[in-house]
């Protein structure tokens, strides 16, 4: 018989979460979607500004290694107040999405780090089994 291969379906889900914006604490509500294998995209419902778009694309790349390619977009209204706003809101959002970004690569780099350990240990010992036939 003809096989098929099935691509696994996304997967949104809702999140809220807080974040300072100088003296103000803001809450941001947005919607989470994963599209395996490698993509994650988030979209504003409720939040300081009334438009954001981001998305994380993971490709694979020679040698075992991955690459995360960030893009984002932020708008406001309301002209030049909104306009001062909306950077006032950019420099923390991209501030928390850099920090994001170096925990995310650290806790992955560890991670990477431990598999290929053991990986050598399990490599090692392979070579001292003896046959006990």
């Amino acid at each position: 018989g003809q096989r098929t291969a099935h691509r696994p379906t996304c997967a949104t889900v809702v999140a809220a979460h807080r974040t300072k914006v100088g003296r103000l604490t803001v809450v941001t509500v947005e919607t989470v979607t994963l599209d395996p294998p490698g993509e994650i995209r988030f979209a504003l419902i409720r939040g300081p500004v009334p438009f954001v778009r981001e998305r994380f694309l993971l490709r694979a790349l020679t040698g075992g290694t991955t690459a995360l390619e960030y893009t984002g977009a932020l708008g406001t209204d309301l002209w030049g107040l909104g306009a001062l706003w909306g950077a006032l809101v950019a420099r923390y959002w991209e501030r928390a999405v850099a920090g994001a970004l170096l925990s995310l690569k650290a806790s992955a780099e560890t991670m990477a780090a431990r598999a290929a350990a053991r990986r050598a240990a399990t490599a090692g010992n392979s070579d001292e089994r003896v046959d006990t036939r």
